[in-house]
């Protein structure tokens, strides 16, 4: 095998990631599998605190760092750092405001090999040791409506929402294959790039991850959920928003996300659903700004 199969590129997007930035990156390194050449890329969109500062120890042939002039938003910094690594056999995006658990980044390559995926996910945890949302269901019309809007709070025992993030009952420890996994922790082999391209960089934040996921299912690549491969997640690394629901970006991408996969039919009920939603979510913003 050459050198170039043994590759593993290591993609970080950064924006005022500081609170987080060097425990990420000393988790990676110092976890990192011996029989593997390592590559890491962090796309910094324009922070304004002290990220760059806190990346500089690193910067010495263990981390290739990009600033960009302004926030270009995820699913395009992804993508550069994607671009900038095309002899990688993995790729495998993580979120700043994250820590690596010993022994994940070989679990997940041994997996994404065993089963042949082209995409692979791990387990997202808490620091207070809560299971966070990690892999999902396909969207469909239910999960637009009683998941994805204000109409959740009519849906009977969150029904809908469970669903979506396979909550219903307990995962087990072996590794399954799902119909999506986050961006926030996710493994990328270099097939699929070959195969379906890069991620759609109309979504500037949210929801990018599941129409990746979504694009490789449709090409017939496997994606799989492994609960051996764990990360260590934060929580706003790169956003402020403690929630999706009250994002500028999020209520772009969800009504983008039904415009792209769904007919008219679909959008004739979700899309005026989604703009009555989307002004109650900014009118509330509004009245607790002033």
């Amino acid at each position: 095998m050459s050198i170039e199969n043994h590759l593993i590129s290591v993609i970080v997007v950064t924006y005022n990631s500081s609170k987080y930035i060097e425990k990420c990156l000393k988790s990676i390194i110092e976890y990192w599998p011996s029989n593997y050449q390592r590559k890491i890329i962090l796309i910094d969109n324009n922070s304004s605190d002290r990220t760059l500062e806190k990346v500089r120890q690193f910067r010495k042939g263990s981390v290739s760092v990009y600033c960009r002039k302004k926030n270009y938003g995820f699913a395009k910094s992804v993508n550069l750092g994607l671009k900038t690594s095309q002899e990688s056999k993995y790729f495998l995006l993580v979120n700043p405001d994250t820590e690596v658990k010993k022994g994940s980044i070989g679990n997940m390559v041994s997996e994404i090999d065993k089963h042949n995926a082209g995409i692979c996910g791990g387990m997202t945890v808490g620091f207070d040791g809560e299971k966070l949302g990690d892999h999902f269901r396909k969207i469909d019309i239910n999960i637009g409506l009683f998941d994805f809007s204000n109409l959740r709070r009519l849906a009977q025992d969150d029904r809908w929402h469970k669903y979506f993030y396979y909550d219903e009952g307990k995962t087990g420890n072996a590794t399954i294959e799902v119909d999506g996994v986050t961006g926030g922790y996710m493994m990328i082999e270099a097939k699929t790039i070959k195969e379906i391209g890069y991620l759609d960089e109309n979504f500037y934040m949210y929801l990018e991850d599941m129409d990746y996921c979504l694009r490789a299912r449709k090409s017939g690549l496997k994606i799989i959920y492994t609960p051996k491969s764990i990360i260590r997640h934060y929580g706003g690394g790169s956003s402020e928003n403690k929630t999706r629901s009250n994002s500028l970006a999020w209520i772009h991408s969800r009504s983008y996300f039904f415009y792209k996969h769904f007919g008219l039919f679909t959008n004739l009920i979700i899309q005026p659903v989604f703009l009555l939603d989307s002004l109650f979510i900014l009118l509330k913003d509004y009245i607790l700004l002033i």
